[in-house]
């Protein structure tokens, strides 16, 4: 796809600055350890940027092909955090944005088609981060009973 020169220039303005943000973390990771208290908040930084990218192509370029950036975006989210209430966040503000879109060029293009796929794509999330959750508190207990023989 060719973006037109306006589109280009504030895309590209805004992958410099994530860039940028990115290459913060990452050396602020490379110089000192990332504690566990800093994990969610490092987390939620970089999906927010992911998501705020999304958005914004979307909104430019209202192509519906453009949800399937938005589902990678709750697949992630479902594989990462472990933190009932920052998953829900993040699924909130990834489904509210992709509907702001949505709305605002629905009539154009297949949004239709690509609503069951958000919606299935939400659902598909929901189910790893669930498993991810039992998996986790399993292995949790058998170390606490392996502790304890």
């Amino acid at each position: 796809m060719i973006l037109s020169g306006t589109t280009r220039a504030i895309l590209q303005l805004l992958r410099l600055i994530s860039s940028l943000v990115c290459l913060v973390v990452y050396l602020r990771a490379d110089t000192s350890r990332i504690t566990y208290r800093s994990t969610y908040p490092v987390l939620t930084l970089l999906i927010g940027i992911v998501l705020l990218n999304t958005a914004v192509h979307s909104a430019l370029e209202p192509d519906p092909i453009q949800t399937t950036n938005f589902m990678m975006l709750l697949l992630g989210a479902g594989s990462t955090f472990l933190c009932t209430k920052g998953f829900a966040m993040s699924v909130s503000l990834t489904v509210g944005s992709w509907i702001l879109v949505a709305a605002m060029f629905g009539g154009e293009g297949n949004w239709r088609h690509f609503a069951i796929a958000i919606f299935a794509t939400t659902v598909l999330a929901v189910v790893i981060q669930e498993v991810q959750q039992r998996a986790l508190t399993r292995l949790q207990q058998s170390l606490i009973v392996q502790e304890d023989s």
